[in-house]
Order: C-alpha cells, then structure tokens, then sequence
C-alpha cells in the first residue's frame, strides 16, 4: 500500500510543479550568426527550476559548425546523469541517441558540431536542482585545421603531436607513434598505505580507499556522458593493457563507446593526476573474433575474463601502477590478506562518489555452493567475509581482487557474480552472501599470449 501512496504522490508533484518556461515538444530555435551566451533558465536568479524540459536548436548559415563553450556549469551530480542532465544531438528526433550527456559541476570541454545544425536538450527532475550553465555560442567557418583536437575535445597544438607527453589527457595524441613505453614500475606495490580512513561513503561493510593506494584500479565508462558513468572495474597489468571481466561487455559490445579512468578517485572530479584512455583492442576470452561479438554480445560465463588494449601507453605515476599477475604455480588461501576495491553499491546510498575497498576471505569453491548448472568451476574463485557484509557489489563488476604475497599485492581474481541463497543475484551486504570470481593465475599463460599476439 505505501509503494502505491509513494507513486501517487509522485504523479501529483510532477502535475503541481510542471513548468511552462520551456515546450518540449517545439524546440527554441537559436540563429548562430554572431558570438554570444546562452544561459539556463533562472541562471540570473542562482538556480534552476526544478521538473523542466528544454529543447534548443542552433543554426548557423550551410558550411559553417557551431562551437559550444562552457563558462558555467553546475548540475545534479547523478552516476550516467540519469537525473539532471544538459544533453547535444546531432538530429531533433526521438529515437536520436545523445552525442554527449553533461551533469554534475565538471567544466566540459569545447564541444563543435558536425554540420551547421545542434541541438541541446536540458532536463531538471523534481528533487535536487543546481546554478545551472552559462554557455557561449559561436559560428565557425572551419573546424580548427590549425589545432588537433584530441578524442575528448580538448585542442592542443600539432606541434604536440606525438612528442612523448600525454597532453591530451586521453593519449589520441600520442597514438601509433612508435616511441618507447615508459619504464615500468614493481607490480603491486603501491607508493601509498591502503589502510583505510573511516567514512558514512562505503562499500557495503568496507571503507574508503586512500588516493593512490590501489593505483592499478580503473574504471570502465561508457564515453558520451561526462563526467561520470561507471559501469564496471577492471585492472592495469602493464603501461598498454588492462584486465576486466568478459560480461561488462554484454550490452555496450562496441568498444568505441568506451572509457577508461586511471588514476582517479572521486568519480565526479577530475583528479590531479587522473588520466583516460580508450580501448583499441577488446579480447573477450579466449580470442572472440570483435565483429562476431559486437553482433552477439555472446561470452561463456565460466570463463568470464577480457583483455583491453589502450589506445596509447600510460606514463606511470604515484597514482598510476600496475598490478602483479599471479602464476599457475602460486597458491592464495584465507591466509592471505585480500581485498576487493570498486565505486559500486554503498550501504544506503546506490553508489560511492569516491573508491571503496573491503576485505575479503578466500574460501573453497564448494562452499559458494553454486547451482548445479556450473559444470566446471575451475576457472572461479569463491570469496567474501565472515559474515556477508562486505564484498563486490553491482558496478564493482570486472574489477580487482588482490591479494598480498611476500609483500607485494597480486590480482587473484576478477569480480565476475554474486550469489545469494544460490541465485545469481546484485544484492549487497545479505548475510552469507559469498561472490565469484574469475581465477586469474589460471588465464596467466593466456593472458602473456594475447599480450604477445596483439602488442
């Protein structure tokens, strides 16, 4: 009875607060003949109403772009900004799939359209509500031949063109340009202590990782919606590659519409020293052919494991190292200290603004006490706590399950399931619930001949 009062109140605020400021329906046309602002609605006033629906079209004269520049920007911070959200098309129609998606209070870069035609939408829920955007508008006869413009939009200068330095921030360019990867750093130990401080932000029983503490951790994004859209974890074995799980993949089969974050701890900011690259080989086990997979989307869950190639080496840093690889012959056991790390499900909250860590205990297989349909378990690792309060949860998906060995920390698995009561399941912190993981000394060999096959 309650779900039916909440849903019924629900209807009635969005009925009470519908605003007349904006028509969905018939968007505000915008001439593009000269510089000039553009703002949201009650930007003068410091904030934005709340429940509105605002489509706007610029046009400029045939054969020239528009170029959008961010002065202000300040929305609901929302994960894949699923709340509010300033969005740009390339066409007005209603089966259009956003160019790029913009929330939270990040500065996007310069955006420029494809033609002389773009439109932008803005949307503003009922709950929370911010400054809003303050944006300059302008015609351009030219694309910027005189400037490269790197993959996220950032323009730099040609001259920086494959000169050793990552100055795009995403690596574009310093793409296929032949020069020596940076020298790589002793796997798994990281410059800084992982012992945690406390926070209210927490994986389900864990706590909050200190920055540069798990310095192999990335975060798999999904590439038109900034500045963040978390969809899995994964890990860094060397300055070109990357490991993560097989089934991240399932629905967003098509690797360009991905990103990958280094270095970065709080998922709405950009941090000093984070860094993105995009993936230019995605191997799903054992060697998928890409096409077949971008069709089918189709991987084999006792196996679940996937190798991401970068589109250009990481240059190596306090908060950017790999991890060590394990292999066959090393054996982990609840001896051994063990974490898993991730921005996934939080006690209360739908997800952690900042990386999250929590300790783990290896158990035996048997005792995941898997449905009967798992045939073969030998390529999975059972592990959680004590009291099922803690572990990998959803959006913690293909990401790390480290464990320490003579002081250095190795990647024992990768955050595949969940199991609660032995139904596959993306519930947290439910007593006895233990979670599967891919074993990561088992695909050791694998791993080192994809390296070898496509480096």
């Amino acid at each position: 009875m309650w779900k039916l009062t909440v849903i019924i109140l629900i209807f009635l605020h969005k009925i009470l607060c519908k605003t007349d400021i904006c028509d969905e329906e018939n968007p505000e046309i915008i001439q593009v003949t000269r510089r000039s602002l553009f703002y949201s609605p009650g930007y003068a006033s410091g904030q934005y109403p709340k429940n509105v629906r605002c489509v706007y079209a610029f046009l400029s004269a045939p054969d020239t772009f528009i170029r959008l520049s961010f002065n202000d920007f300040d929305l609901e911070n929302t994960t894949s900004c699923n709340g509010d959200n300033f969005a740009i098309f390339n066409e007005f129609s209603i089966d259009q799939k956003p160019r790029y998606v913009f929330c939270g209070s990040v500065l996007p870069y310069d955006v420029i359209s494809e033609n002389n035609k773009l439109y932008v939408s803005f949307y503003s829920d009922w709950i929370h509500s911010g400054r809003g955007f303050n944006v300059t508008y302008e015609p351009l006869t030219s694309k910027l031949t005189q400037e490269f413009a790197c993959k996220n939009r950032k323009l730099i200068s040609k001259s920086s063109i494959c000169n050793g330095v990552d100055d795009c921030g995403d690596g574009t360019d310093e793409e296929k340009c032949g020069l020596p990867p940076s020298p790589t750093p002793e796997c798994g130990v990281p410059p800084v202590s992982h012992h945690h401080q406390q926070s209210e932000d927490r994986i389900v029983g864990g706590s909050q990782a200190i920055p540069g503490s798990w310095p192999w951790q990335i975060d798999l994004q999904q590439n038109n919606i900034e500045p963040n859209s978390h969809t899995c974890g994964g890990s860094l074995i060397n300055s070109l590659w990357a490991v993560s799980a097989a089934h991240c993949f399932k629905y967003l089969t098509d690797k360009t519409l991905w990103r990958i974050h280094l270095g970065n701890h709080n998922k709405y900011k950009r941090d000093d020293l984070e860094i993105v690259r995009y993936i230019d080989k995605l191997i799903i086990y054992p060697d998928v052919d890409e096409e077949t997979f971008l069709l089918t989307g189709k991987y084999d869950i006792n196996n679940d494991m996937s190798l991401l190639k970068l589109n250009a080496p990481v240059g190596f840093n306090d908060y950017i190292s790999p991890v060590c690889l394990p292999q066959r012959n090393l054996i982990f056991s609840n001896k051994n200290k063990c974490f898993v790390t991730g921005w996934g499900e939080t006690r209360g909250t739908g997800g952690s603004d900042v990386l999250n860590q929590a300790e783990q205990r290896l158990y035996e297989i048997e005792e995941c006490n898997l449905p009967p349909y798992f045939k073969d378990t030998s390529n999975m690792i059972c592990a959680g706590d004590e009291i099922g309060k803690q572990g990998g949860c959803h959006g913690d998906s293909g990401g790390p399950l480290v464990c320490l060995h003579d002081n250095k920390w190795y990647l024992v698995g990768v955050v595949s399931f969940l199991l609660s009561n032995n139904y596959l399941t993306t519930a947290c912190g439910v007593d006895e619930t233990l979670a599967i993981y891919s074993n990561v000394s088992n695909k050791f060999d694998w791993i080192n001949s994809m390296i070898e096959k496509y480096t």
